[in-house]
């Protein structure tokens, strides 16, 4: 397959991801695209202070931060003349989504919310702006655009920065001018957004200098600001989503934020505890005189409430919580995108099959995945789509009886789609297994595999360990998932192959085929693995965990397996031994470059793979692009030391695999290795989750306001970073990219085939979320491929 088309494959594949996830936020918004109904209620019922209220957005304001005294002093002591609550955060743990419920008071269950973040446009979503605005109210906001999505005439805009040396300087004058405009009186609701307590999180994390200094200077701003204000008026400081101490915040992360409420319809000293963000709605309707709106499905905070009268507004009276739950997709709308899914994953197969360039083919590709984003959530636009593609299947075919394989491509898609159905129902009923039964499974596995090995070609019963849970477990980083069925499958796998084919080669194979043994022993400490609230937390061994600490001996001797020339000689091993050196002086740390060394290091070694010709420095280009890669890999993907000791001891795996099943000279092995690998190098390095896709280490070479505005335009580059392990996986073993593409694209389309099903019953479940995070990572692998 010609890189021109494994390029169209992964287009295609990134576009008929989207275009589904398209479809199934479509299908679990619960937001009003008209004018909100309210009650006409009067506002001399609610409190004795004005309708005015001043509100400073502290982005990423980690809910930790107000009770550290040494971080935040003041803020921290107005928990005791202020309402005060814990908040969970939306799903989406990122600006735009969070501020959208917080002021609407819904939460939208999106998988695309992360990307609209970045798509900041005038939206006009129904939200208490509007409604200030609709009963003669004037808002004025301070921010960075992260407002527009409420409408471009429900406020005054202002920018968030002013004039100063420092970005600090600057959003704290810009904060100063919000204040004095609010205290002119012009504005009702003035609302001033700071975010350079969300870029200096990214940057350090929680246990750096600077991230105090910042906070420290946040904190003086929010003590004068609640020193100055008017008596009759409200002062909000409110987060959108907190980090973790990395500065991390993402779809799955447990990041809850903080809110403070002080004023003459609050009471003081209350502490709420954890409330959702999207009532924020509640508190800060209350502060403005504004009634909810008659489908507000949030909590009510009434302890937190001092009304003026004796009985409180109808919208804020006590009524039963009734919890927001986004409606579950269409059942036949589902089952028509699984069926739509089937015929696309044909045309693609058909297109790979293909390296004769066929523009009309792709063409109308484009075409039927360009109407899966038109459709919807319109059913009979996807009947139609149907159609379409069913005569693109017998067009690209050109032979009726070739349409079977179409019809098949169908079939399995709705039949994966009934058992993602299935799937979903009985995960709540059943219980994680434990380990002891997952061992009787492998183990039961083995002696099926090397009796069955006899009769039975042994690459078959390989690729069925590691196809069959591919396509029936859950779609999940947990112990019962298929991720983590990669460390059991290789290992059994690599047993049952070497032993049933050690009769069958030369006697001088069968000493490379006993080198598998090393290789099975190494990949055992990865036997099994775990995750909890979608962040890898170790993998495990039966009795013991073996996750935490790795020798740095061991990791040293895997690379020294993994930069070995194939056929020793004085100057390959000479700089292999100048590599490993070199890279494990970076491991520790006894090297440590900045930023600009970094880049020239590795321009320099770039240019040295590339000058290095001719087949006596085949070896030395070889040593030359791999430091590249794992110096690359070390330097800009930032994942921890562990992580990076796990890829290395798994590469070493796969080394120690590839060269005795060379041996058996079969393409199909050759494959089945690039799977397991590619499997590897995906959910050890990004650690199954998709929050580890942060750019914070581009503040070390771009202004980070700058970086968190055009973040869009660094998508590319942050992506591709983690595409590294699979171009080492191509240079490791002898696989071709196009038949590993072609893999990984059949294990995406079943797995949006099983997410759809699992999102119809209830898009806000974990186990769909997961299932969007494999295939985002599944995504990323892809472009190592290319």
């Amino acid at each position: 397959m010609t890189r021109a088309r494994r390029l169209q494959i992964c287009a295609f594949c990134a576009a008929i991801t989207v275009g589904c996830f398209a479809v199934m936020d479509g299908l679990s918004v619960s937001e009003p695209t008209a004018r909100e109904q309210f009650s006409t209620e009067t506002g001399d019922r609610y409190h004795e202070g004005g309708a005015r209220a001043f509100v400073l957005i502290a982005d990423s304001l980690r809910f930790q931060t107000p009770t550290e005294t040494d971080l935040m002093p003041h803020l921290a002591s107005m928990r005791a003349t202020a309402t005060s609550a814990k908040v969970k955060t939306v799903r989406d743990a990122v600006t735009v989504p969070a501020l959208r419920a917080a002021f609407t008071g819904r939460s939208r269950q999106e998988v695309l919310g992360f990307v609209r973040n970045f798509l900041k446009g005038d939206e006009g979503i129904p939200s208490l702006l509007s409604q200030i605005a609709d009963t003669g109210g004037r808002t004025a906001i301070y921010s960075e655009g992260s407002f527009l999505q409420f409408g471009s005439n429900v406020a005054d805009r202002h920018p968030n920065e002013g004039q100063g040396p420092d970005e600090v300087t600057r959003q704290n004058r810009a904060v100063s001018d919000a204040f004095a405009d609010f205290k002119s009186g012009l504005h009702d609701l003035v609302i001033a957004h700071v975010t350079y307590t969300d870029h200096i999180a990214h940057a350090h994390g929680i246990h750096h200098k600077t991230y105090r200094d910042h906070h420290r200077a946040l904190d003086r701003v929010i003590e004068k600001i609640d020193r100055d204000l008017p008596a009759n008026a409200t002062f909000v400081v409110m987060g959108d989503h907190g980090h973790d101490e990395r500065g991390r915040h993402a779809m799955g992360l447990d990041v809850p934020t903080y809110i403070s409420l002080s004023g003459p319809g609050f009471r003081q000293g209350v502490d709420l505890g954890t409330i959702p963000i999207r009532d924020y709605r509640y508190l800060i309707g209350w502060a403005m005189k504004r009634p909810l709106p008659s489908d507000y499905r949030g909590g009510r905070h009434l302890r937190a409430l001092v009304p003026a009268g004796a009985d409180l507004p109808l919208s804020y009276r006590s009524t039963p919580d009734q919890p927001e739950k986004p409606p579950a997709g269409s059942g036949h709308t589902t089952w028509l995108v699984a069926a739509y899914l089937g015929l696309l994953g044909h045309a693609l197969f058909v297109l790979a099959r293909r390296d004769r360039n066929d523009p009309w083919q792709v063409l109308g590709l484009a075409a039927l995945v360009a109407l899966l984003f038109w459709s919807g959530t319109t059913p009979w636009i996807l009947g139609v789509g149907l159609v379409l593609a069913s005569i693109h299947a017998a067009w690209i075919t050109r032979k009726i009886s070739a349409l079977r394989y179409a019809l098949l491509a169908v079939g399995v898609a709705i039949g994966l789609h009934a058992w993602g159905l299935k799937l979903g129902h009985w995960r709540a009923a059943v219980h994680e297994p434990g380990y002891h039964v997952l061992d009787l499974v492998w183990a039961g596995a083995l002696v099926a595999g090397l009796v069955a090995a006899r009769n039975i070609d042994p690459a078959r019963i390989a690729w069925a360990l590691l196809a069959l849970p591919a396509v029936l477990l859950w779609p999940t980083v947990y112990r019962y998932g298929w991720a983590a069925t990669m460390g059991p499958a290789w290992s059994v796998g690599t047993v049952v192959i070497a032993s049933a084919f050690m009769r069958r080669v030369a006697p001088v194979d069968r000493w490379r085929l006993r080198l598998a043994v090393p290789a099975v022993f190494l990949v055992a400490m990865f036997f099994h693995a775990d995750a909890t609230n979608f962040e890898f937390s170790g993998w495990y061994f039966p009795g013991f965990h073996v996750s935490a600490v790795i020798p740095i001996w061991l990791v040293v001797a895997a690379k020294i397996v993994i930069f070995a020339p194939r056929k020793p000689d004085g100057v390959g091993l000479a700089a292999a031994g100048a590599a490993v050196a070199f890279l494990t002086a970076l491991r520790l740390r006894w090297i440590d470059p900045s930023p600009a060394m970094s880049l020239v290091i590795l321009v320099g070694l770039a240019v040295a793979v590339r000058a290095l010709s001719g087949e006596a420095r085949r070896v030395l280009r070889r040593c030359a692009a791999l430091a590249a890669l794992f110096f690359a890999f070390g330097e800009f993907v930032r994942v921890d030391p562990v992580v990076h000791d796990h890829l290395d001891l798994l590469f070493c795996a796969l080394v120690l695999t590839a060269a005795p099943l060379s041996a058996l000279r079969s393409p199909s092995l050759d494959l089945w290795l690039g799977t397991l690998g590619l499997i590897a190098c995906g959910w050890c390095t990004v650690a199954w989750t998709v929050h580890r896709l942060e750019w914070g280490f581009l503040y070390e070479y771009f202004d980070p306001a700058f970086v968190e505005s055009e973040a869009g335009w660094f998508l590319p580059f942050i992506l591709l970073r983690y595409a590294i392990p699979v171009v080492i996986l191509r240079i490791l073993i002898p696989v071709r990219p196009g038949a590993l593409l072609a893999v990984a694209a059949a294990k995406l389309l079943a797995l949006l085939a099983v997410a759809t099903s699992l999102g119809s019953i209830d898009p806000g479940s974990d186990v769909y979320f997961e299932a969007v995070q494999e295939a985002g990572v599944l995504l990323v692998l892809m472009l190592g491929l290319l």
